[in-house]
């Protein structure tokens, strides 16, 4: 990863893969790590961290690829696509659909597929 991942960001690395692993392995949404960071003395926006999210997850998107190729070489594969509906941005008058892909193969490796549909 490059030393500035997203250009013209602040975000280091490791900030990124902090945000990122509070969100999705630790189930912490980006609303509380604000307060969080704020507690800190870091006034950080909440569209910048999605902001951020999603610019990691493109940057992600090779790795993701390389699992997912991995995944298809199994004989067994379950898979499950459940659909999130996400609170509406007040600043943008559009419902957000989230949907997950869970894959796991038998020595469960998972791997979550993540599309956001807006309308």
């Amino acid at each position: 990863m490059p030393p500035q991942p997203i250009p013209k960001s602040q975000a280091s690395p490791g900030f990124l893969a902090y945000i990122v692993t509070s969100k999705y392995a630790d189930a912490l949404p980006l609303y509380r790590q604000c307060h969080i960071l704020k507690r800190s003395g870091i006034d950080y926006a909440r569209n910048t961290l999605c902001h951020q999210v999603v610019k990691a997850g493109e940057l992600l998107q090779p790795v993701i690829n390389l699992m997912h190729e991995q995944l298809l070489e199994y004989p067994v594969l379950q898979m499950d696509k459940p659909r999130y509906k996400c609170s509406k941005n007040r600043a943008v008058q559009r419902k957000i659909k989230v949907i997950c892909g869970y894959y796991r193969r038998t020595s469960l490796l998972v791997v979550r597929e993540v599309r956001h549909c807006l309308f």
